[in-house]
């Protein structure tokens, strides 16, 4: 090894170092909080966007078969590889991430340690569910992310990553998820968010809205991952508690490019459960974001602590309606 890859090396180390405390906080990262990684769907076998998946995409004159480019206007491109995700893979994500991490410098990775109640628990799920749980993590470890162009204060970088590297059954009742050093490079170059407080409430949100549904007699199911979604990218925001932070909701479909995803006739019907009046109680009263403007504007008010790590030039514009 030369002097200049050992160089490398020791900075590579020094960051990881330094970025420990803020992985250890983190439940997720803006970037994935901002663009349609994880996707509104419960059922996305059932979507047109798993047929384009399926179909694959051309890349190097070469078609690949299980892959999705997804349209933004932040990064040159995002390509989703192998296993289109959910908000379902998005909240075991984020219950295992707000467990306490072991941090390996010779991977330059880390890991969670929790038991298959433990995480049933976190996600407010009926326990006893280890089978279902550990198919849904080998579904995570299946997705491969590319994100070309992604700006930092280094200027343009490439990411490549899966999220996990493996998962460990440990005396047939500790279940150990390693997450991949690629992925871990990701979150030590990107801004974090730490919202643990509202975690419980996003969890909840399947049993409030089922009940909602059941008051309201509903016959189709009001869409819980399109609500999570949106839940989820208003908590990027800042949330000032005087001006309160303003999206559009027109805007929000807009910047995730949920008109690529979904059908016009999903958009409306997402649009039209979040307009309810029982779901802007729920959406007031639990995230504090309310609909404004004649119900066309999200607005967020932060009522929970709620911090962004490793702060740095943002490359999301914040508020606009």
């Amino acid at each position: 090894m030369d002097n200049k890859e050992n160089s490398q090396q020791l900075s590579i180390l020094e960051e990881y170092y330094k970025s420990v405390p803020n992985i250890q906080q983190a439940v997720t990262s803006i970037i994935e909080n901002s663009i349609a990684i994880f996707l509104p769907f419960r059922r996305i076998d059932k979507t047109k966007i798993f047929n384009e998946f399926e179909k694959g995409i051309i890349e190097n004159n070469e078609r690949i078969k299980n892959a999705y480019a997804l349209k933004n206007d932040v990064f040159e491109k995002v390509i989703i590889k192998n296993r289109l995700l959910g908000q379902i893979h998005k909240d075991i994500l984020e219950a295992i991430l707000s467990f306490k991490k072991k941090f390996n410098k010779s991977t330059l990775g880390f890991s969670v340690i929790f038991t298959a109640n433990e995480l049933s628990d976190k996600l407010k799920k009926n326990k006893g569910a280890k089978a279902y749980l550990i198919n849904k993590l080998k579904e995570i470890k299946d997705c491969t992310i590319d994100i070309y162009g992604s700006t930092t204060a280094q200027g343009y970088v490439d990411y490549s990553f899966g999220l996990i590297q493996s998962i460990l059954i440990k005396n047939e009742k500790y279940i150990e998820v390693s997450f991949t050093p690629d992925y871990t490079y990701f979150l030590m170059k990107n801004e974090l968010l730490d919202y643990r407080g509202y975690i419980d409430d996003i969890m909840l949100l399947e049993t409030d809205l089922r009940l909602i549904r059941k008051k309201l007699g509903l016959k189709k199911g009001i869409n819980v991952d399109f609500i999570k979604a949106m839940v989820r990218y208003m908590l990027t925001h800042k949330g000032d508690k005087d001006k309160g932070s303003n999206y559009a909701i027109k805007t929000f479909i807009n910047k995730l490019e949920y008109r690529e995803i979904m059908t016009e006739e999903e958009i409306k019907d997402a649009i039209t459960d979040i307009q309810r009046v029982e779901v802007k109680e729920l959406l007031k009263d639990k995230f504090g974001i309310s609909l404004t403007a004649n119900n066309k504007t999200l607005t967020f008010h932060n009522k929970k602590p709620k911090y962004i790590l490793n702060q740095s030039k943002n490359i999301f514009d914040k508020e606009i309606l």
